[in-house]
C-alpha cells in the first residue's frame, strides 16, 4: 500500500509515519522544503511540494492509495486543505484520512475550527472513502509552555468549565487504523478522554508529578497574549483568545456517544493526562527535552 502523507513533520505527522512504516506501507511524505525533508524517519520518501502553490504538487499524488492530511494551523490552512483534496481526487486516490477539530455547539467561532469545514464538506460531497478526525485539545500543547510549567505556573487560559484533551499518540493510532483499516469509510471520529480538564485541575496535575508548587496562572486573556502567546504572530493571538474564551465560558467536552464510537477507531482506551504529565514531569526535573513524549 502506498500512502502520502501531508504533514509529516508536525506534532502529530512525526507519530503517525513510524506507526506506518512498522506495518510496512510504503510512506511519501510531503514537506516543503529539504531541510524538513532531512527530518523523516529512515524508510519515509520525501516529495517537495507546497499546498500554497498547486504547480508543486504535480506527480505528488501518482500511483497512491491513501492520503493522510494533517493541515498547519496558518491563515491558508483552508485553501491549503482544498488544495490537497483536490489533488488526490484528480489523483483518483481511494482513501484520504483528515485531521480536523473538535467541533460543539458555538465552536464555528473559533477560526482554526471554522477553517477546516469547507474542507470536510468537500470530503463528504467527494466520490471517495473518507474518514475524518476530529481531535480535541492535545496534551502535548503543553510542550510549548514546558519552561513556564517547570517553573511554578500553568499558563494556559483553559478555565473551569472543562474540556476534553487527547494524547497525539492516540491520535496517531486512530489515522493509521482509519487508514489501513475497513469499516471506517466515510465515517466522522470525535477523538478525546472521558476526563475533563480545567486550568486548576491541570495545574494540580503537574504540581503532583514536579513535587513543587505549580499555580494556575488565570483566565485572563491579556495576561497569556503578553506571556505565554507573546512569540506567536497577530493572527494567530487572536484565533487563540476566541478559543479560550469558548473553553472558559463553555467547555467542550466528548458527549457519551462520542466515545463510544472513539472505541471503534481507537480500538484501545484513551492514554491518560496522568501517565502524559508524570512523564513529561520527570524530563523536565532532570533539564530533560519532551517534545515526542506520549502517555502510556
Amino acid at each position: 500500500m502506498n500512502v502520502l502523507v501531508i504533514g509529516g513533520t508536525g506534532t502529530v505527522g512525526r507519530h503517525v509515519i513510524p506507526l506506518l512504516l512498522a506495518r510496512n506501507v510504503r510512506v511519501s511524505a510531503m514537506t516543503r522544503t529539504s531541510a524538513r525533508a532531512a527530518t523523516l524517519p529512515r524508510g519515509a520518501r520525501a516529495e517537495i511540494g507546497d499546498l500554497n502553490r498547486s504547480y508543486t504538487l504535480h506527480g505528488a499524488f501518482d500511483g497512491i492509495d491513501a492520503v493522510v492530511l494533517i493541515t498547519a494551523h496558518s491563515i491558508t490552512e483552508t485553501g491549503q486543505g482544498l488544495a490537497a483534496v483536490n489533488a488526490a481526487l484528480a489523483a483518483h486516490v481511494r482513501r484520504i484520512v483528515y485531521l480536523s477539530a473538535a467541533a460543539c455547539a458555538g465552536a464555528m467561532r473559533i477560526p482554526h475550527v471554522a477553517s477546516k469545514a469547507p474542507i470536510e464538506h468537500a470530503l463528504i460531497t467527494a466520490r471517495a472513502d473518507y474518514t475524518i478526525l476530529r481531535a480535541h485539545n492535545f496534551f502535548q500543547n503543553d510542550l510549548l509552555v514546558d519552561e513556564e510549567i517547570a517553573s511554578g505556573s500553568y499558563p494556559l487560559p483553559i478555565g473551569g468549565s472543562g474540556i476534553s484533551r487527547i494524547d497525539v499518540c492516540d491520535v496517531a493510532d486512530a489515522i493509521v487504523n482509519a487508514t489501513l483499516k475497513s469499516g471506517h469509510e466515510r465515517r466522522l471520529y470525535t477523538l478525546g478522554t472521558p476526563e475533563t480538564f480545567t486550568g486548576e485541575a491541570t495545574a494540580a496535575k503537574y504540581e503532583r508529578y514536579l513535587r513543587r508548587p505549580v499555580r494556575y496562572a488565570g483566565d485572563s486573556l491579556d495576561t497569556w497574549e503578553h506571556g505565554a502567546g507573546g512569540p506567536m504572530p497577530k493572527w494567530q493571538r487572536d484565533d487563540l483568545r476566541i478559543m479560550y474564551r469558548h473553553f472558559q465560558e463553555h467547555g467542550m467536552k466528548m458527549e457519551k456517544p462520542e466515545l463510544t464510537e472513539q472505541a471503534r477507531i481507537l480500538g484501545h482506551e484513551p492514554r491518560r493526562f496522568d501517565d502524559f504529565a508524570a512523564a513529561a514531569s520527570r524530563a523536565w526535573r532532570n533539564d530533560g527535552v519532551a517534545e515526542q513524549l506520549c502517555g502510556a
